[in-house]
């Protein structure tokens, strides 16, 4: 089961594609489901409307690529919470989507997830957010599109609509991309979509927290500044588990899915669900 059989168009081009709803498959070997509004299924999330709601927007890394739907530390961070906030119930939902940009993620939000009346949102960023999306839209066999930017074989479940590429060779720049999605690249796609994230976290009463991959880029502590938003770096957590468990290399250890596979193993997601939960505590972000 690869990424293609688990995607459809989306209906909304700035999302471009999404997950397919009601889906139970073994999806890159871990356990994934998603529900009847296509995002993937966090066991043991409240559906009160009344339950404090935290809201995930990212990419593969959030989605738990290669881990079971329980094991991803949106699931981990769900189950403390229900166990640490019984006058409340917990609703976590997971809005992540493999090969999703920042732009992609703010657009998901804005189209699915503020009817959800979120208390927090947490959008987790890794290098590629500002590169162009694993997907695009295919407009025809010769545009500057297809031509340039889109070195595999159209997939096939799309019946020649979409192209993919692999991970990490997409373009990065807006220099380097159709005028169709130059908005959608770069830091300053990413400036102007944290700009206008944390305006809807004044306007909907909710607050923005972003999860760095490992160590901030000066850009995105350039953005906090300008935004108002919190940071969690997660380098110092994975490097202080490493030295005390003598892992000198991360790629390959227990910290990933495999040795050729650099996402996070459930063990991983777990450091990261404990270090989320400390912040958010110490912010007195939890009710």
């Amino acid at each position: 089961m690869t990424l293609q059989n688990i995607i459809q168009l989306s209906p909304n081009p700035m999302i471009v594609y999404e997950l397919i709803p009601n889906l139970s498959v073994m999806f890159m070997e871990g356990l994934t489901k998603t529900g009847p509004d296509g995002f993937r299924i966090t066991p043991g999330s409240s559906d009160d409307t009344n339950a404090f709601c935290i809201i995930g927007l990212g990419d593969s890394v959030m989605f738990g690529w290669g881990v079971n739907d329980d094991e991803t530390y949106l699931s981990q961070i769900c189950r403390r919470l229900s166990s640490d906030l019984p006058a409340r119930q917990a609703r976590v939902i997971n809005m992540s989507v493999p090969g999703y940009n920042t732009v992609m993620e703010l657009e998901t939000l804005k189209e699915k997830g503020l009817k959800l009346h979120p208390d927090i949102v947490m959008i987790h960023f890794v290098e590629n957010d500002l590169w162009l999306p694993n997907f695009v839209c295919r407009e025809s066999p010769d545009s500057e599109l297809t031509r340039s930017h889109l070195l595999s074989a159209i997939s096939q479940c799309f019946g020649g609509n979409l192209k993919t590429e692999p991970f990490g060779r997409l373009a990065r720049s807006p220099h380097d991309v159709p005028k169709k999605y130059e908005n959608m690249v770069g830091e300053k796609a990413f400036m102007r979509s944290m700009k206008e994230l944390c305006a809807l976290g004044i306007k909907n009463g909710f607050k923005v927290v972003l999860v760095d991959n490992w160590n901030a880029p000066s850009f995105i502590l350039e953005a906090a500044r300008e935004s108002g938003f919190s940071i969690i770096e997660l380098g110092p957590t994975m490097k202080k588990y490493c030295q005390e468990h003598g892992i000198r290399d991360f790629q390959g250890s227990v910290m990933t899915v495999s040795k050729d596979d650099p996402h996070y193993s459930a063990l991983a997601h777990k450091l990261v669900a404990d270090r989320i939960l400390d912040f958010l505590l110490e912010k007195k972000l939890l009710p």
